[in-house]
C-alpha cells in the first residue's frame, strides 16, 4: 500500500513539473478527425510567383529573329568589349553568337551564353573570377534584346 502510494505521489507531483498535457479523448474517432488540407496551387499562382522570363522584359515586339547588341566596358587599362547576335525562336532565346570578344574570358564566352539558353533569365551566375567578362557579356545580351538590366535587378 506504501509503495502504490508512493507511485500516486510521484505521477502528481512530477507530471504538472514535465508540463506534460494528456490527450484529449473527447475529440472525434481518428478515421473522421483530419488535419486540414491545404488548397492546392493554381497554375496562376504559379505564373505569379515564378521569376519573369526574359522576353518580359524585353522592349523588342517580335518573338523571332537576330538582334545585335553590344557593351564595353573599362577595367583598369583594359577594355572588356562584347557584340553579341541573339537569335529568338519562338519567344525564347535559341543561340547567343560572338561578333566581337576583345578581352573577354573564354570560359565565361562558352559558360554564360549557356546559361542564359538554359535558363532563359538574365542575370545568371558569373564564372568566377570572370565577373567583368561575364556582366559584359549578359549586358550586351540585355542590350540586343531591348532590356534594362536595372528592371529586372529591381523586382
Amino acid at each position: 500500500m506504501l509503495r502504490t502510494l508512493t507511485v500516486i505521489l510521484f505521477v502528481v507531483l512530477l507530471a504538472p513539473a514535465c508540463g506534460e498535457k494528456q490527450p484529449d479523448t473527447s475529440a472525434a474517432p481518428a478515421d473522421t478527425a483530419r488535419a486540414p488540407v491545404p488548397e492546392e496551387q493554381t497554375a496562376a499562382d504559379t505564373l505569379k510567383s515564378r521569376p519573369k522570363s526574359l522576353l518580359e522584359y524585353s522592349t523588342l515586339d517580335t518573338c523571332d529573329g537576330v538582334f545585335e547588341g553590344s557593351y564595353e566596358e573599362e577595367h583598369g587599362e583594359i577594355i572588356v568589349r562584347a557584340t553579341v547576335l541573339v537569335s529568338l525562336k519562338d519567344c525564347r532565346v535559341d543561340a547567343i553568337t560572338f561578333l566581337d570578344s576583345t578581352s573577354l574570358n573564354s570560359e565565361a564566352i562558352k559558360v554564360i551564353p549557356e546559361r542564359i539558353i538554359e535558363t532563359q533569365m538574365l542575370p545568371v551566375e558569373a564564372v568566377t573570377g570572370a565577373s567583368v567578362s561575364s556582366w559584359t557579356i549578359m549586358t550586351a545580351t540585355a542590350l540586343a534584346l531591348g532590356i534594362d538590366l536595372l528592371d529586372i535587378e529591381e523586382e
